[in-house]
């Protein structure tokens, strides 16, 4: 919808002195609202206040009482879904697929081949609770996604091990009013290459998520749903000591593409975002041999920073009426990893345990994965 320059001039004259009250996103979004509806703009190239849509009359009739505090509430609770949130569900999803695809090779590493001549098939329960702050530039979120991986691998030769999986995921995430539902289908090939105490293992993985989005601002129900597709591919490689320690390094690419859509208020226009993140630390992992049981605890402490990292922003459009752009906070390049964990060997089974977290400034994931393995 195209709208005159003195349009906005007359808007943001008549309604400067509560936009100028308001955060800077919210104004931007309310100013877009005013331009949708007649009764704010008589007389203009605007849609018919009729067709408005609930959540903007009610956002038009708290701007022109000037209820501030509701106006804001409002626009707040209207802007869609940050894409560092987004971003952050499909990373999460990663990181999990990604220490399943180091246990199923690192393990058998660990055991110098033992019971390990042919393959294995696995199956693994996966938990991860992720938050981000809120902050002037997002209102942050609270996320908790649970699942179920599963697949198997083999030993092509004494050095190289090679695997395939599909992962089934359910995210709900929370953010100020806003609730959102995730069904994630992942599909991933993994493997790792050890000839001596050097090694190198690889990941690469395609996620379909389904999104589904429920808000209320002004308490009008809202509902949304949008497709993200993310591909991800990662490599690490490291040298190990007789000790059990590793020292490793890598490099992680993640694309998440979130297809374009409206909530009947607004169309929210397709966006990509990659990170391109490199990673060094160290790892440990020795096996102690009992009379039938052998114990392999395992742990590991890594720096990340992401070199490349599109910013969070979204182009928006209120249905008739203006364009506004979120400029949201993404996250900190910096960051620390770390887990710890313990593998129970019994005959040709692996029973496994792992805690694993992720931390940025204003930024925190934590994992947890139960794992069953059987060698043949």
């Amino acid at each position: 919808m195209k709208y005159s320059k003195t349009t906005l001039m007359e808007l943001s004259h008549k309604y400067g002195k509560i936009l100028k009250k308001c955060a800077l996103l919210n104004a931007a979004i309310l100013l877009s609202v005013a331009v949708s509806t007649q009764a704010w703009a008589t007389g203009h190239d605007v849609i018919d206040s009729d067709t408005s849509h609930p959540a903007l009359q009610a956002l038009s009739e708290a701007l022109q009482t000037g209820d501030i505090d509701a106006a804001e509430k409002g626009a707040k609770s209207l802007a869609p879904t940050s894409s560092a949130q987004v971003l952050a569900i499909s990373q999460g999803v990663v990181d999990m697929l990604s220490d399943v695809a180091t246990d199923r090779t690192k393990v058998a590493g660990v055991s110098g081949g033992d019971g390990f001549k042919g393959g294995a098939m696995w199956v693994q329960g996966l938990y991860n609770h992720a938050k981000q702050g809120a902050s002037k530039d997002t209102t942050g979120f609270k996320a908790n996604t649970h699942g179920v991986a599963m697949g198997m691998d083999a030993k092509l030769s004494d050095a190289m091990t090679v695997g395939l999986g599909y992962a089934y995921t359910n995210t709900k995430a929370d953010s100020f009013g806003r609730d959102t539902d995730v069904d994630g289908h992942n599909a991933f090939l993994y493997g790792q290459y050890q000839p001596s105490a050097w090694y190198a293992n690889w990941l690469m993985s395609y996620g379909y998520g389904k999104y589904k989005e429920e808000k209320e601002p002004m308490d009008v129900k809202v509902k949304a749903k949008y497709d993200v597709n993310s591909y991800a591919a990662r490599l690490t490689s490291g040298y190990e000591f007789d000790n059990g320690f590793a020292l490793e390094g890598g490099l992680r690419y993640l694309l998440v593409d979130q297809e374009s859509y409206s909530d009947g208020v607004q169309r929210i226009k397709s966006d990509k975002n990659d990170v391109w993140t490199g990673m060094a630390g160290v790892r440990y992992a020795k096996a102690f041999n009992g009379d039938k049981v052998t114990w392999t605890p395992h742990a590991n402490l890594a720096m990340t920073y992401d070199f490349v990292s599109d910013g969070p922003d979204a182009n928006v459009q209120v249905l008739g009426g203006g364009d506004y752009r979120i400029h949201g906070e993404k996250l900190h390049r910096f960051g620390v990893e770390g887990g710890a964990g313990l593998t129970m060997t019994v005959g040709a089974w692996d029973l496994s345990a792992d805690y694993r977290g992720a931390y940025r400034k204003n930024f925190q994931s934590h994992m947890g994965m139960l794992k069953a393995k059987y060698n043949f």
